[in-house]
């Protein structure tokens, strides 16, 4: 069904001006921009938005235990955190029986970002 393609889609949208901002970065000096990336980018269901009023992405960066930030990593969590771009550090603990996720720090205070751009 297109209309539920073209919902989803402007659900799991990045603003333009977010992508646009990340890659001028890149272009600006690839050399030492290229890494350093977030580990992953994350979408929440619908229900998650609704209830927690929470951003329709957000960047992660997942460091587990004894992993520190590198200087690559910092400068763009500045980045981030500088243009209101949605990113959270997240801590990986590790238990006996299961692995555990706990959000370590929020790098920025997004803007609203709803679709369309």
């Amino acid at each position: 069904d297109l209309h539920r393609v073209d919902r989803r889609q402007r659900q799991m949208c990045i603003r333009d001006r977010h992508l646009i901002l990340m890659f001028k970065r890149m272009l600006f000096d690839l050399a030492n921009n290229r890494s350093g990336f977030p580990d992953l980018v994350y979408f929440p269901s619908q229900s998650s938005l609704v209830n927690n009023n929470s951003n329709r992405y957000e960047f992660l960066e997942v460091k587990g235990p004894g992993d520190q930030l590198q200087a690559n990593q910092k400068r763009w969590i500045e980045h981030f955190s500088h243009n209101k771009i949605p990113f959270r550090l997240l801590k990986v603990q590790l238990n006996k029986d299961t692995e555990t996720i706990t959000s370590e720090k929020k790098a920025s205070k997004p803007e609203e970002n709803q679709c369309p751009n």
